[in-house]
Order: C-alpha cells, then structure tokens, then sequence
C-alpha cells in the first residue's frame, strides 16, 4: 500500500499526549479551532454502514433478500415515508438486527478487513488535503452517523483520536443488535450533549443533515455534486459566507 497523507494525521495529537483520546477531557484542549469530520460520502465515497453490512454478510442469504427489498422502489418508498412522518431510519434499524448476537471484538476484526479491502480504495483524495493542509493548526475529531466499531477502526488507521459515532447497545460485549445512542440527524446535539465544543468550531461534510451543525460554525467545507449544491443553496440561500463548497473530482 502507498503511504498517503491520511496516515500522518494522528501526529499532532501525539504530540499532545493523552489529552484527545478521552472525550471528557475535550475542554481542556485551548489554542486551537475544533474541525468536527464527516465520514460517509466525505472521508469516503461510501455508506460506511450499509457497505460493511454488504461486505460482512455477502454470503447470507437473509441479509441478501433484505437488500433486495431494502433497494426496491417500494421498500425506498416505504423507508422515505417513515422517515418524513415518524422520522425514524427503519431500514437501518432492521439492517442493524443483522448484528446482534456478534462479539464486538469480532466486529472489529471484520471492520479492519472491510477497511482495509474495501473502503481504503475509496478515500476522497480531496478531503484527504484538506485534512493535511489544516490539521497542525486545529484539532480534528470525526463526527459521523456510521456505527461505533466502523468508526473507531477508521479512526485508528487515520490517526484522529475521537471519534464520535452511533453507539449501538453491547451486553458482556456482545452486539444486541439495537442503538444505544443514533447520531443520524443529530449530530450537533449528540455533541451537545456530550460537551464538545460548540462555541467556534469549522465542519468538513457532504450530509445535508448536517445543516443544523454547519449553520452553527465558525466556517464549513461542505462536498457536493452538482444537485446537492442547489440543496445547499436552498437552505444557506442567505447566508453562504461561511461555506465553501468543494466538488467532488
């Protein structure tokens, strides 16, 4: 594999100490701006999630007619219909079942192998300079709605301490197939509540559910497409000073 720059990430926490890696402790770190970092379709062009479970259960037939149904028209309709009225992701609560009963440690092992055989091929190279170019003088902690194991093994190989995430539910350190706590669409109050630093802080992010927490920022790098951009637009349509949006190669 060819070292890129993602991999020198974590020198500047080293040189901190232990400080970064307890999130009770995010108060004490002064000096610098806190740049909270997307994951899925920002870091990598992938549903992190979903991708793991494709490549995790590739040989079940269950989780193989799940995606089926999930991937229809009906099943988008459906999914899309719960979302607007209840707000509730039920794909992704369902999709998440598939795990229960599975060791954490085991979870782990598997997001490794996913990282390293499927998701590493798919970095954003331009986020990844972006990374480079701003993390001597800021404090990098990934934010994503992807699932707690998935992002602490991309947080080990990236070299970014914290990462705050989906917790799911573990009894004896086994998965019970069910949140603990959902970060999708609740991003900054999960950091709210949790005490990280909201006074001025900078995002890097594709997900138009962030908007609540870019709206807040001190300045926002945000990922689009070409129709994401006109979303964006929508939403920031008078206030776009603070955000700079970036184009996908």
């Amino acid at each position: 594999r060819d070292t890129d720059r993602s991999r020198g990430l974590g020198d500047v926490y080293k040189r901190q100490g232990n400080i970064c890696c307890k999130i009770d402790m995010v108060s004490k770190i002064v000096k610098k701006n806190v740049i909270y970092v997307d994951i899925c379709g920002t870091l990598y062009l992938s549903n992190t999630t979903f991708d793991f479970l494709n490549f995790y259960f590739s040989k079940n037939s269950l989780w193989t007619l799940f995606h089926y149904i999930y991937t229809s028209i009906i099943g988008r309709l459906i999914n899309k219909t719960f979302i607007n009225i209840v707000g509730v992701d039920v794909t992704r609560m369902l999709a998440v079942l598939f795990l229960k009963g599975i060791k954490r440690s085991t979870l782990e092992l598997a997001a490794q192998n996913f990282y390293d055989n499927f998701l590493y091929k798919r970095r954003n190279k331009l986020a990844f300079d972006l990374l480079y170019e701003l993390k001597e003088k800021n404090t990098l902690f990934l934010a994503s709605a992807t699932l707690d194991f998935i992002a602490e093994i991309i947080s080990k190989n990236i070299g970014i301490p914290v990462a705050i995430s989906t917790e799911l539910f573990y009894l004896d350190n086994v998965c019970m197939g069910s949140y603990k706590e959902e970060v999708m669409g609740n991003k900054y109050d999960t950091l709210e509540k949790k005490n990280f630093c909201l006074d001025s802080y900078i995002v890097i992010t594709d997900n138009i559910s962030d908007a609540k927490l870019v709206q807040k920022s001190l300045f926002s790098y945000v990922f689009v497409n070409t129709s994401m951009q006109k979303k964006w637009n929508k939403i920031f349509s008078k206030n776009m000073n603070n955000i700079k949006m970036i184009h996908y190669a």
